[in-house]
């Protein structure tokens, strides 16, 4: 297929998880799931234009491994740097499709369930193939009226309160797929949880859907860096009725952002894609690992006993196989947006950096992609002694070097 336009197609499918399976996310969570509160989806988008092409697909699971995500790009025909594949990081997913997610915990897998979630993966990338047809994309972001998510180590803290929408459009004007993108642990549910559930994502497309007067148009969601950003000091409870009301405000921004974008410039139909890797060093017994901080410090007693939690991971990761080396992948669309996939969780502040570095009008971090090796934080979350950084199979810097390699990359694609 050639052309100079935009071609786009979108498809998504549920991804029924069966009681009695583990859910993912929650360290200290006991039981397994005793039913389904809202389904998990699947969704695939094609963006092709002349002989270049990029498939995103997302999932409403806790993350992606990168040998998945391998075997999903072979089983769909994909070329290398057509696949940028995204997890939501629901924490009320099933566990055992990723695996591990930290070298610290046992290496549980369930293969049957992976089998599954590729055969559904690759089903919705053939379904968008099949429907590709013209379309224009805009992009515009919008802040909800009321926060929905703040820095979780300090609510003054860095934290990126954009909703992006990278809108497509058919010739008639009728809107036919929108990628949903913000940063925030999608965790409004705690371990206490064993339902099913998108949580706050789910929540955030229902409302969108529902303001836009199309229940059934196909939102995929694409998270950012969102290592240290969560919902813990704005949601008063960790039950549903919290998440639903998080997730319109969302909802509520993201319509916002879709009314922008229909003043916005449309995007070129260009892609073109860089890969860059990055070394990182593990994290050691020395002097570089941070101490958790005492009972007593001044923190709310969500973040004191996390803090903890990793500073046991650590300890019990130390010496285990885990990456030194990362992949970091970038397309550009146009010369506009710019995607940069971070195969782990990246903080807030060095996402800011990449964004506001690059030579591109537009740039959005895509966390949890194309991979999962944890916690990515800065330097100044090492020297807190945060969560973050204790739970991180990295040494001090990491952060860092994650920000130099996507600057590099992108001013390479210029």
């Amino acid at each position: 297929m050639t052309g100079s336009a935009w071609q786009v197609g979108v498809a998504t499918a549920p991804f029924p998880v069966p009681t009695d399976v583990p859910l993912g996310g929650y360290l200290a969570r006991s039981g397994d799931a005793t039913g389904t509160h809202d389904p998990l989806e699947i969704g695939a988008l094609t963006l092709h234009c002349d002989e270049s092409e990029l498939t995103i697909l997302n999932a409403d699971v806790v993350a992606l491994d990168r040998l998945l995500v391998e075997r999903i790009q072979r089983a769909a025909g994909l070329a290398d740097g057509q696949l940028l594949a995204c997890a939501s990081h629901t924490h009320s997913g099933p566990a055992g499709i990723a695996h591990p997610l930290h070298p610290a915990w046992p290496p549980f897998h369930d293969e049957a369930m992976r089998d599954r979630f590729t055969r559904v993966a690759v089903e919705c990338i053939a379904a968008a193939w099949s429907r590709l047809a013209p379309a224009e994309l805009t992009i515009a972001h919008a802040e909800p009226e009321e926060p929905v998510w703040r820095n979780r180590n300090d609510p003054d803290g860095p934290a990126d309160r954009r909703v992006t929408t990278l809108v497509a459009r058919r010739p008639d004007g009728a809107i036919a797929t929108v990628l949903l993108h913000f940063a925030c642990h999608p965790t409004v549910l705690g371990q206490e949880n064993l339902r099913v559930s998108a949580d706050l994502v789910g929540a955030a497309r229902r409302s969108l859907a529902a303001r836009l007067g199309t229940p059934t148009l196909p939102i995929l969601f694409a998270n950012g860096a969102a290592g240290d950003v969560s919902t813990r000091f704005t949601r008063k409870e960790t039950d549903f009725a919290t998440c639903n009301l998080l997730g319109d405000l969302a909802g509520q921004a993201a319509q916002t952002a879709i009314i922008a974008a229909t003043a916005a410039t449309p995007i070129a139909p260009s892609i073109r894609h860089g890969r860059g890797d990055c070394h990182l060093d593990r994290a050691s017994a020395g002097s570089d690992t941070p101490a958790a901080p005492p009972l007593r410090a001044a923190r709310d007693a969500r973040s004191t006993e996390v803090a903890h939690q990793g500073a046991e991971m650590r300890r019990r990761g130390l010496g285990r196989p885990w990456p030194e080396s990362i992949p970091i992948d970038a397309w550009l669309l146009g010369d506009e947006l710019a995607l940069v996939a971070i195969p782990g969780e990246l903080t807030a502040v060095p996402g800011w950096l990449i964004e506001s570095s690059s030579p591109f009008p537009v740039t959005r971090i895509i966390g949890y992609a194309n991979g999962y090796v944890g916690y990515l934080p800065d330097l100044p979350l090492y020297d807190a002694g945060t969560y973050e950084a204790l739970a991180s199979p990295y040494a001090p810097g990491c952060g860092e070097r994650v920000t130099e390699t996507a600057i590099s990359l992108l001013d390479s694609l210029a």
